[in-house]
């Protein structure tokens, strides 16, 4: 018997492997790089999507804009993670023990491997776990037997294996409260006609998920007997079987769901039990004709063995998926649909869809359980039906947000996330600040036409720099659009930032404080021309700049300042020759003025000599005249030059030392043209 489940488990350990390097080929889970697409996204419930994904060996979370989020925390072992009603995570081990996770993934209790207790052929069944009203947990186990069929069964094998299951209550202990066995209370015979009864390993009850209902006793999902059991958690007597037009047992009468002569849901996964006592499921439908997969939910009548409907959502054009797949019933109402393939739709009551996912098709891409989690993140959730004060904070989830709503039009329930990280595909419609703080929140709501009031962002918590000098954006749609600034303000007694809101929408802070300017040409420390051009680096969040030139190192009295537009230069033009200037530049934008840059410094060139005699163009200077220019203040020798072409291409006399402003002409030409430089 052990031997036989070692073998098994090892297959099966093998299978995963397999699924699992075929899909990291095709899909890379990061923040960057997603394989998930958002093709509606109308004000869903709060919360990211987490998925349990046999093939993908990690723990992570997909926002409503398709990103992947929190992919770098790992979990060890298996990905089939599960998340409690508790707000822990559950992890299920090597198929023979389970981890509980709080909400940052740290590890926070074990449950430990109970099979030596069990002394029978076990293996702990990934497919559900419940956590119980009394803190216990209930775990699912599959179990092997070797019985002989060959007496009840055509063609059936003396030495069969029968794989089964059994329900376990147990706690951080190990303990063992109460157990029960499938076979105990079920009829191998039941099974439906696909369950090939003459094989030499049977897949006999295939049970997906078990909960805990209103009244303390058990629901499970036997999928392969196309069943829903309701076991007395006293006794461990079946109470009741529900089950579609192929269960051999079913006990109850379904009402307004009959489609082409099948009453009823077939193959069944993630039934879930409403606070109002009516059933939630997901049908897969295998056993149809036609063949679709559908989400459905019934109103049980135990006393009159009644299943009405009273509501459905199929995929359209129709999906059928013949393995995995869930349902959940979301806090707002709506409800969170995993196709099992394909995507992820999420409902209202009224079947309109607020948000889908959708991702490739591959070999084996099949998502077993997707729900919609508040985690590493805040949201609360408010009815706004009048005009007044809304506080968006409870004593767990703290989104730091107060509204006033000053004008409504419609009503409806509200919600508010608080997500700590910054907002995709984020354009601007002005770009007036220096960074964006790794913060959003997202204001959305069903009903409500149109509303206006004040938004209040406590800043307690955040790392914001300069509240003083940080401002508010927003835009209409979450993940899409143009971020526009809000006409804002600081409280620094509440230390509140409170802008103006005319919409529901997507909102960030953007840090508006100024680096000071870093200054590039002149170099500092040269000479430059009276005239020329100033050039610093481009500051991030800047609209204008400020510059100032001085002959004094301390700015008390300035020879030039400036204020230029959302650009990186300056041009001057009326410096004085031969003097040390001083410049520095500070860049400004309506929430900051930066610091003045560092001091630079240049000294301008000396003047060009102005000549005097000969004067120009005049005719008959002697050969042996003198030519003088006027002096020139700062120069320590001039350089003359004679030639007899304007461009200067050959020199007919040079003197590159002469300390005087004159200098006595010899060796020229009778009637010719000189030209003379200085």
């Amino acid at each position: 018997m052990i031997s036989l489940n070692n073998k098994l488990i090892s297959l099966k350990r093998n299978i995963i492997v397999l699924m699992f390097l075929i899909i990291i080929s095709v899909l890379s889970l990061s923040s960057t790089e997603t394989p998930f697409q958002i093709t509606t996204l109308d004000n869903p419930a709060p919360g990211y999507l987490h998925f349990t994904w046999p093939m993908i060996n990690s723990f992570f979370l997909v926002d409503n804009s398709g990103n992947v989020q929190y992919s770098d925390l790992k979990i060890d072992g298996s990905s089939y993670c599960f998340r409690l009603k508790n707000g822990k995570w559950v992890q299920i081990v090597d198929a023979i023990k389970m981890y509980i996770y709080n909400d940052a993934l740290e590890l926070v209790d074990t449950i430990p491997n109970i099979l030596p207790s069990l002394q029978e052929s076990y293996s702990l069944d990934w497919h559900s776990v419940a956590l119980l009203s009394n803190g216990h947990y209930l775990l699912l186990f599959t179990k092997f037997e070797i019985r002989d069929l060959s007496q009840i069964v055509d063609g059936g094998k003396t030495e069969a294996t029968v794989i089964s299951n059994a329900i376990v209550e147990t706690d951080r202990t190990g303990t063992i409260y109460w157990k029960w066995d499938a076979l105990d209370h079920l009829n191998i015979l039941d099974a439906t006609y696909i369950v090939d009864l003459t094989l030499n390993t049977i897949d006999l009850t295939h049970i997906n998920s078990i909960v805990e209902d209103n009244s303390g006793n058990i629901l499970a999902s036997v999928r392969h007997y196309d069943e829903i059991i309701k076991i007395n958690k006293t006794t461990g007597s079946i109470i009741w079987r529900l089950g579609g037009s192929k269960s051999k047992k079913n006990q109850f009468t379904f009402i307004n769901d009959n489609q082409d002569g099948f009453n009823g849901f077939s193959h069944q996964h993630s039934i879930t039990v409403l606070s109002n006592g009516n059933i939630l499921l997901y049908d897969n439908g295998n056993l149809k004709n036609p063949k679709y997969s559908r989400a459905v939910e019934y109103a049980i009548n135990e006393n009159s063995k009644t299943a009405t409907k009273v509501w459905e959502y199929s995929s359209n054009p129709p999906i059928f998926q013949g393995v995995m797949g869930s349902v959940e019933r979301l806090p707002n109402g709506n409800t969170l649909i995993n196709w099992g393939k394909q995507k992820i739709t999420e409902v209202r009551p009224n079947n309109t869809i607020s948000y889908e996912l959708t991702y490739a098709e591959f070999p084996m891409a099949s998502v077993y359980n997707a729900t919609r989690v508040v985690s590493r993140m805040d949201a609360v959730s408010r009815l706004i039906n009048y005009t007044g004060s809304y506080n968006f904070n409870e004593s767990s989830q703290n989104t730091g947000v107060n509204v006033n709503v000053s004008s409504l039009n419609g009503m409806g329930l509200s919600h508010i996330e608080k997500h700590s990280y910054a907002a995709y595909n984020a354009n601007f419609h002005d770009t007036t600040f220096s960074s964006v703080y790794p913060y959003r929140w997202v204001w959305s709501a069903n009903g409500i036409i149109s509303i206006s009031g004040s938004m209040k962002i406590k800043l307690d918590g955040l790392n914001i720099q300069n509240p003083t000098k940080t401002s508010v954006f927003m835009r209409v749609k979450e993940g899409e659009g143009t971020f526009y600034e809000l006409t804002n303000s600081y409280n620094a007694n509440t230390n509140e930032i409170t802008a103006n809101v005319s919409s529901l929408g997507e909102f960030i802070l953007v840090d508006c404080e100024l680096d000071e300017p870093t200054l590039s040409k002149p170099i500092n420390n040269t000479t430059n021309k009276i005239k020329g051009k100033l050039e610093w680096n481009t500051l991030i969040g800047a609209t204008n700049y400020q510059i100032q030139i001085s002959k004094v190192e301390t700015f008390l009295q300035t020879n030039i300042n400036a204020v230029v537009g959302d650009v990186y230069q300056f041009i001057f033009d009326s410096l004085e020759n031969n003097t040390q200037y001083y410049w520095r530049v500070c860049g400004f934008n309506k929430k900051d003025t930066s610091d003045w840059s560092n001091v630079y410094t240049f000294k301008t060139v000396i003047a060009p000599p102005k000549l005097s005699t000969p004067i120009n163009n005049f005719i008959g200077t002697k050969i042996t005249s003198i030519i003088s220019w006027q002096y020139v203040s700062g120069a320590t020798h001039y350089h003359l030059q004679v030639s007899k072409s304007s461009n200067f291409a050959s020199i007919h006399l040079e003197n590159t030392s002469l300390t005087k402003s004159s200098f006595p002409l010899s060796e020229l030409s009778y009637n010719t043209k000189y030209y003379w430089r200085v």
